[in-house]
């Protein structure tokens, strides 16, 4: 969601231990919109570049609950444009047949694009 290169970011222990206690509390959905909701967030609000790199780092953002439910909401938000943008229904009725992988992918790269756009970071 930030851009950032795969081989360059990794998941070590101490990324792997903020995910896995996340997910003691909070459902996997959830921790996802908690993601985009940060990621397209532009932290204007930040003195300095130092403390928005570190409010971009996936400890950060799941080390308390409150962050998580608080970028989760601004994430819900995000999926709703995007889906009225994409003119589809924000909330389908679960799947009952699979879903297609590339209408899955193609759904996070537009919510990729929309979270770039927002925080201003180039595409």
């Amino acid at each position: 969601m930030l851009g950032r290169s795969p081989n360059r970011c990794k998941l070590d222990w101490q990324r792997r231990a903020a995910i896995n206690q996340a997910l003691t509390l909070y459902e996997e959905d959830q921790l996802m919109a908690a993601i985009e909701g940060m990621a397209a967030d532009a932290l204007d609000d930040c003195t300095s570049d130092r403390i928005r790199d570190a409010m971009r780092e996936i400890e950060w953002l799941l080390a308390k609950g409150a962050r998580i439910e608080r970028w989760a909401e601004a994430g819900d938000r995000l999926r709703l444009e995007a889906a009225a943008a994409a003119r589809q229904p924000a909330q389908p009725e679960p799947a009952r047949e699979p879903v297609d992988p590339a209408v899955t992918a193609s759904a996070r790269e537009a919510l990729r694009q929309m979270a770039a756009a927002r925080r201003g970071a180039p595409r």
